[in-house]
């Protein structure tokens, strides 16, 4: 699906008529914004007709490329970023090519992604205006929605830290998981860092406006951050195996204890047992009238007297923790509902006032 939108210079980009010819839109005053949703092979030639793209790069567009990238071309700037997708059972990321020309710009996506629908409702305001504000709007709601996964870590290492401490066999495979999507993020985000250095750095050509660039300069902040975050959380997690393997440890001791101390107080009650039960003509105590009694009073004294004792060493009796009930193996999935939200109040946001201030926190 191709979704045609223009703009005249004096605000946001309104969608037109899909079925108008794209060369003399081209050929009106202001820029025209191209979307294209999961476009078939002939669809991405024609747009590669239209735009004079180079070969090597609708190549990348019609083979999904795993980490983005920035390319200066003669007469665009070629961008491949990766945003999350709307996937709540795991988590993964989707690929945007984005073609930024003078007075165009080409997005093409692998799949529909939230977000790109709320740029009918941008304010006509003159920071949004141009072909560069709008790619530098578009990353920057990438780098939010990464952010919304990466702030949910903490809460995560710490509730699977405390899993850890009681010794829930689920957290193996929870610790796993999030250890997955952070890798799986750091490998999108380390080279998406790059690019949005790059385009920072780039001194005139299709990043012109200063709206633009201290956009990006945000999103370059907000990814270095979060790479920050994601380092300090792997750190986290394996520290949280370390310390479920360790409570592990503790419990079997504790069994092998409780097996000693079981075996301990059970010893000379068999030895007792095995003394009474020799076959010997010329054994006193047979004749004892009570002796069986007596016998079973002294191994019944023996045995509670040294589990109390054992008791009163804490060797056994200590109180047991209950077991938490988990959902197993989402990692971060469950957290992609919330880059989600309604992309209006992501705009607005970007639309406040002093967002290019570079001395801002």
């Amino acid at each position: 699906m191709i979704e045609l939108h223009h703009s005249t210079g004096a605000g946001a980009p309104q969608r037109v008529d899909t079925e108008e010819d794209l060369a003399s839109l081209r050929e009106r005053d202001g820029w025209v914004w191209v979307d294209a949703i999961a476009p078939t092979s002939v669809e991405v030639e024609f747009l590669a007709e239209q735009f004079e793209l180079e070969r090597l790069d609708v190549d990348d567009v019609l083979q999904v490329t795993e980490y983005p990238n920035l390319e200066n071309r003669d007469g665009y700037l070629f961008v491949i970023a990766h945003t999350p997708a709307a996937d709540t059972l795991r988590l993964r990321t989707v690929e945007v090519d984005a073609f930024l020309g003078s007075d165009f710009l080409l997005t093409i996506r692998s799949e529909d992604s939230p977000g790109f629908e709320a740029v009918d409702r941008l304010p006509g305001d003159a920071r949004l205006r141009g072909p560069d504000g709008l790619l530098a709007v578009l990353l920057d709601l990438f780098m939010r929605r990464m952010r919304v996964l990466v702030d949910s870590l903490d809460g995560e290492v710490d509730r699977l830290e405390s899993l850890a401490i009681l010794g829930d066999p689920n957290v193996v495979e929870q610790i796993q998981a999030l250890r997955r999507d952070v890798v799986r993020l750091r490998r999108v985000l380390i080279p998406q860092r790059d690019v949005l250095r790059n385009m920072v750095r780039l001194t005139g050509g299709f990043v012109k406006s200063e709206a633009a660039r201290g956009t990006l300069d945000s999103s370059f902040d907000d990814c270095l951050r979060a790479l920050e975050e994601l380092d300090s959380a792997r750190s986290l997690l394996a520290s949280a195996l370390e310390t479920y393997r360790a409570t592990v440890g503790e419990r079997t001791n504790e069994v092998m204890k409780v097996l000693t101390v079981f075996s301990a107080i059970v010893l000379p009650l068999g030895l007792m047992a095995g003394i009474y039960g020799m076959n010997f003509a010329n054994m006193p105590e047979l004749e004892y009238e009570y002796g069986y009694f007596v016998l079973l009073g002294l191994m019944a004294t023996f045995a509670i007297g040294l589990w109390l004792y054992f008791a009163r060493r804490g060797f056994i009796g200590r109180p047991r923790v209950p077991r938490l009930d988990r959902a197993v193996g989402k990692g971060l999935a469950s957290f992609v509902h919330l880059t989600l939200t309604p992309a209006r109040s992501v705009w607005s946001l970007v639309a406040t006032p002093g967002r290019d201030d570079p001395e801002r926190d």
